[in-house]
């Protein structure tokens, strides 16, 4: 079950990214959703499978509905690592800017 909580911390991480601007609002929009299915997929998927358990369906459910949440995990971490490189083309201006105190750091 532990195992389980291994992708919230991941998931929440590219959650605090909520207000960041990106590229497009469709782009925000599909970090959003990415970011949310990678945090709580897994522990959908353990209480789907705990239910199915209880009400006897067949074992067969409980394997289809687990491909489907490993696709899905699948596609929602590529997407962030892809939209991690994509954000790049259209960053804000400021990033360029340098902050004066570096100028005082002497540099050997």
């Amino acid at each position: 079950m532990q195992v389980l909580l291994l992708p919230l911390p991941y998931g929440g991480v590219h959650l605090a990214a909520w207000n960041f601007e990106f590229p497009t609002a469709l782009e925000g929009v599909l970090w959003k959703v990415s970011g949310i299915l990678i945090a709580s997929i897994f522990l959908a998927w353990a209480a789907f499978t705990a239910i199915s358990r209880r009400l006897k369906f067949p074992g067969v459910w409980d394997r289809v509905v687990g491909v489907l949440v490993m696709l899905c995990s699948i596609v929602c971490r590529l997407y962030i690592v892809a939209e991690a490189f994509a954000s790049l083309r259209a960053v804000p201006i400021g990033v360029y800017s340098t902050p004066a105190w570096i100028q005082m750091i002497p540099h050997v």
